[in-house]
């Protein structure tokens, strides 16, 4: 057997033991005051319970969604010092993607919009945009269309001159045990979720080597550090994005080109209605288990505490920066579900360092 130092496994153990306690005993951890000042985002009237059945088959139309989901940042006030810069959002229509090409548009960006079907979603963004003196052409295509990726990121650069930034936005959830997704609803999220944004990830790649330049932000979630049950599935998939991003990352980054992971909490979108679709398999034993799941998030449709218009702020500093963090965690809720899980994980860990470290052959 190997030499294990019993006092250093006992100690590593009481630390991650520790920790765990610490994060459970701060049930939802607040941001702490850095001494910066937030950004203009500023404070807004927002609608308040009870609301509608919100619920569409999807896709759906967010414009039909009452409330409508905010979307614009009235305090958010723009530098115009990126003028020519241009970027691809995926999503763009809707959400926190529409949120994101809004304030690009108001940095300087021009924006492509890649979206799937909402026509009249897009052109208010497209609307919108333009109100910001800024360029905006629409590519209504499907992610999941490996050609319909690389036919958007050309016609980008043809008609707006370069593509500096791409958003990777566009996705859906879906809700379901383990044992109730099909095999095809399981394939259908991982076309759109992993496959689409890889497919525009290696599509930019090239350009982007050239120049030395550029910026890839994967909208993943917090559901890619911490599962949530009934989600299993969507989990995954944005597990499999955060890799993909993480990975990415340490490939570019000696070619000048940047990579972050924006991992948002729950927000004031469509999620919980457009967005989220159902596995067609219901079975009883998962009633107060996975099934709990949808329960929470139809409760909590239309007025999550995440602001879509302050996220895409600080997704926008955080691009602008030069130096975007790898991993972004957006909202409270985010804190506090990442850290439980690193918490727990960590604990786990020492509680089993031993056996962890007892692998080696005999000498």
């Amino acid at each position: 057997m190997t030499d294990i130092n019993p006092r250093a496994t006992k100690e590593a153990t009481a630390a991650q033991q520790r920790i765990q306690r610490q994060v459970d005993a701060k049930p939802a951890p607040h941001r702490p005051n850095s001494g910066r000042k937030a950004m203009q985002a500023g404070a807004r009237k927002y609608p308040v319970p009870p609301f509608p059945e919100q619920h569409q088959s999807k896709p759906g139309k967010e414009n039909h969604i009452k409330p409508a989901p905010m979307y614009d940042a009235p305090y958010y006030l723009g530098s115009k010092k990126l003028d020519g810069k241009v970027a691809l959002v995926t999503g763009g229509d809707s959400g926190i993607g529409r949120a994101v090409a809004i304030l690009f548009a108001r940095e300087g960006y021009d924006v492509a919009i890649l979206y799937l079907a909402e026509d009249e979603n897009a052109k208010q963004t497209q609307a919108a945009i333009e109100s910001e003196g800024r360029r905006c052409i629409l590519l209504k295509a499907d992610v999941s269309d490996r050609a319909s990726c690389r036919k958007a990121v050309k016609e980008t650069v043809d008609r707006l001159g370069g593509l500096d930034v791409l958003v990777n936005n566009a996705g859906f959830g879906l809700m379901g045990a383990i044992e109730e997704v099909s095999l095809p609803e399981a394939r259908n999220q991982f076309e759109v979720n992993v496959f689409g944004p890889l497919a525009l990830i290696q599509a930019v790649l090239p350009a982007m080597r050239a120049r030395k330049a550029g910026t890839i932000v994967n909208v993943t979630s917090v559901s890619g550090l911490a599962t949530w049950q009934g989600t299993g599935v969507y989990c995954a998939s944005k597990f499999a994005l955060e890799a993909i991003g993480e990975t990415l990352g340490d490939e570019v980054a000696p070619l000048g080109i940047k990579v972050m992971n924006v991992e948002p909490g729950g927000m004031r979108t469509d999620y919980a209605s457009r967005s989220l679709a159902r596995a067609e398999k219901k079975l009883a034993d998962y009633h107060d288990t996975a099934h709990s799941s949808e329960r929470i998030l139809a409760g909590h449709a239309g007025h999550e505490s995440g602001d879509p218009a302050k996220m895409a702020a600080h997704i926008l500093a955080a691009v602008n920066s030069g130096t975007p963090p790898r991993n972004l965690l957006l909202g409270a809720d985010a804190m506090h579900y990442a850290t439980r899980r690193m918490g727990s994980l960590l604990a786990e860990i020492g509680n089993w360092a031993a056996v962890t470290v007892d692998t080696k052959f005999e000498k």
